[in-house]
C-alpha cells in the first residue's frame, strides 16, 4: 500500500480510435494546462476521454460493461507522482483486437501492458497480461501486488467541469430530501447532483448520524437534530473556506443552508425534507432560481475546484458567461488551485493565456484537427517569439490574436 502520494498527474496519454482521436498523443504538465484550439478540433473529446476512461481501476478496465463503451479503441497513459521525494512514473496501456466473429458476437484479444519507473530507473518492467473475451466479456487475473500498486494510482480525485451548469441539482435547484433509517441515510431517488461539493454534504450527513442516533418524536428531539443538521452543515462550509471565495470572485457575499428545514418522525424512521443552499447578493438572501447564469457558473466551477485536495480537474471553456474582468480574477484562482492539482483548461479565448508568465508558455498546448486531432507544444522559435512580443508589445492575449500562435 502506498501512501502519502503527491501531485499526482498524467504526464503522457496517447489515444487511437477515439471519436476525433486517432493516434492522438498530448504531453501534459503536473499543474496548469491549456489547450486553444480552432472548433471541432478535438479538445472537448480528449476531456471526454480522460474523465471517462483515462483514470480507472485495474477492476473497472477489465470488466465487459468499460470495454464495449471504447469499441476498438486503444490508448495508454503515463502518470507522475512523487513519493519519499522520488519521481515515480506508472505507466499502462490497453490493446483490443478482434479475432473471430461468430453469432453476432465478437472474440477479442485484450493486452494490458504495465511498467513502472523510479527517478528514470526501472523498478517494474513492461508486464504483458493477455485475456481473452466474447462479446467484450472478458475475465482476467491480475496479480494481487500489482493490482494495488495500480489501483493506488488510479484512484485519483477527477472532476469534468462542463461547460453547462448542471440541472435539477439537490440542495441547489431543487431541495433536498433524504429519510434516516438508524445510522443509514436514504436520499430521494429522484435527487441527483452532478455538484462534488454538494454531494459531499452526504459525507457530512453519514458522519453526523454515525455519532448518534434520534429515535424520539419529541419537539425536543425534532428542534435538536435540526440544530445539529445546520450545525454540521455550515461547519462543512466555513471548513471549505467558499465564502471567502465567493467574496472574491463572484457577486455572492455568502452561502448558507436555509432553516426552514422540515423533519417528520415516521415509525423508526426520520424524513427530513426542503435542505438547499440560499446566495447572499447585496442585502438579499436567493435561492439559486434568482441567480444570472454567469453567476452561476462561477459558483459551478469555484465549488468544484475546491471540493478536492489532489487529483485531475477537467475545465471546458471557463471564459464562457463571465464578465473578461472577472475572468482574469478566476484565472489567477485556477492557477493557485493548480500547485496541488493538475488542471487541465480548454478555452477560445485569449485572455486565458495572461494567467501565464513567459517562463511558462511550455504549459500551452495546440490542437488542431488533420486527419485525427493532432496536440502540440508551442517550438523554440514560437516560444522566443512570444516572449519578444510579450515584452516588447503587450500581452499574450494580443500576441495570439495578431499572430501566428495556432499553427
Amino acid at each position: 500500500m502506498m501512501n502519502n502520494i503527491e501531485n499526482l498527474h498524467i504526464k503522457e496519454l496517447t489515444i487511437d480510435n477515439y471519436k476525433s482521436l486517432k493516434k492522438s498523443k498530448i504531453e501534459l504538465q503536473n499543474g496548469l494546462n491549456i489547450i486553444i484550439g480552432k472548433n471541432g478540433a478535438g479538445k472537448s473529446n480528449l476531456l471526454e476521454f480522460i474523465n471517462n476512461y483515462a483514470s480507472r481501476d485495474i477492476n473497472y478496465l477489465t470488466i465487459g460493461p468499460y470495454l464495449r463503451k471504447i469499441p476498438f479503441s486503444n490508448f495508454s497513459v503515463d502518470y507522475g507522482y512523487f513519493l519519499d521525494n522520488q519521481a515515480h512514473t506508472f505507466s499502462y496501456s490497453v490493446e483490443r483486437q478482434k479475432t473471430d466473429s461468430t453469432n453476432k458476437e465478437i472474440d477479442f484479444e485484450y493486452k494490458f501492458t504495465f511498467s513502472k519507473n523510479i527517478d528514470n530507473t526501472i523498478v517494474i518492467p513492461s508486464m504483458e497480461i493477455i485475456g481473452f473475451g466474447k462479446g467484450a466479456i472478458l475475465d482476467i487475473k491480475v496479480d494481487s501486488e500489482l493490482r494495488s500498486e495500480f489501483g493506488n494510482i488510479t484512484f485519483m480525485n477527477r472532476i469534468n467541469i462542463h461547460y453547462e451548469v448542471p440541472k435539477d441539482v439537490y440542495c441547489i435547484s431543487q431541495p433536498g430530501n433524504f429519510t434516516i433509517d438508524g445510522t443509514r441515510i436514504l436520499f430521494n431517488p429522484f435527487d441527483e447532483t452532478s455538484f462534488t461539493f454538494i454531494g459531499k454534504f452526504e459525507i457530512q450527513l453519514y458522519s453526523l448520524f454515525s455519532k448518534s442516533q434520534y429515535i424520539s418524536s419529541s419537539k425536543e428531539e425534532e428542534s435538536q437534530l435540526k440544530k445539529d443538521l445546520l450545525t454540521t452543515l455550515d461547519a462543512y462550509l466555513l471548513e471549505t473556506g467558499i465564502n471567502d471565495y465567493l467574496t472574491t470572485l463572484t457577486p455572492i457575499n455568502q452561502i448558507r443552508v436555509n432553516s426552514n428545514i422540515n423533519i417528520f418522525f415516521r415509525d423508526d424512521s426520520i424524513i427530513v425534507e426542503n435542505l438547499f443552499i440560499e446566495f447572499l447578493i447585496g442585502n438579499d438572501w436567493l435561492p439559486w432560481s434568482y441567480l444570472s447564469d454567469g453567476t452561476k457558473r462561477l459558483f459551478y466551477l469555484i465549488s468544484e475546484c475546491i471540493s478536492i485536495e489532489s487529483g485531475i480537474i477537467l475545465v471546458e471553456e471557463p471564459e464562457l458567461g463571465i464578465h473578461p474582468h472577472q475572468l482574469f480574477k478566476v484565472m489567477d484562482f485556477l492557477k493557485e488551485q493548480a500547485i496541488s492539482k493538475q488542471i487541465i483548461i480548454t478555452t477560445h479565448s485569449p485572455t486565458v493565456l495572461d494567467v501565464l508568465t513567459e517562463n511558462e508558455l511550455s504549459r500551452i498546448i495546440i490542437a488542431e484537427y488533420n486527419k485525427g486531432t493532432k496536440f502540440s507544444k508551442l517550438s523554440e522559435a514560437q516560444i522566443t517569439k512570444a516572449k519578444r512580443y510579450m515584452n516588447e508589445v503587450g500581452e499574450l492575449s494580443y500576441y495570439w490574436l495578431n499572430s501566428d500562435l495556432e499553427k
